[in-house]
């Protein structure tokens, strides 16, 4: 859930795209091998301030950017051909790392029964928006 959220703000299109973020990543802001482009377009997603937040078109322009430089046959360009290294050897890493994720992942128990409870009480002292590096911070009571 997004921070300003949380704050008691409305739910908006930039919460959104925080939350679809951090789902990908499970809660946690990992460490970007990724290109520099899609790194920069990661963090933005992530930004405490929903204003800096990319929007959803932002985000598909982006990725058929990228799409479009990774299967690029246009080899005389130099940075087409430095972008599809990067996506390569990113993917590399990726498949390298990818069953120490799958094995770290929680149990989901199907007999579990959730409710939800008013967080104003444990959320009203916390500041605007915190560009600290811990967002992941969980709201203990």
């Amino acid at each position: 859930m997004a921070p300003e959220v949380l704050r008691s703000k409305t739910y908006t299109q930039a919460a959104d795209i925080y939350s679809f973020v951090l789902d990908i990543c499970n809660g946690i802001r990992p460490k970007i091998s990724e290109p520099e482009a899609p790194k920069c377009l990661m963090k933005r997603c992530w930004d405490p301030n929903p204003d800096n937040r990319p929007t959803a078109i932002e985000i598909h322009e982006s990725i058929k950017t990228f799409h479009k430089f990774y299967n690029s046959y246009k080899m005389s360009e130099s940075k087409a051909i430095e972008i599809k290294n990067q996506f390569k050897e990113a993917e590399s890493y990726r498949k390298s790392h990818l069953s120490s994720s799958n094995s770290s992942k929680n149990k989901q128990h199907t007999q579990v029964i959730y409710t939800s409870r008013p967080l104003n009480p444990y959320t009203k002292d916390l500041p605007i928006y915190d560009n600290s590096e811990c967002l992941d911070c969980e709201i203990t009571c």
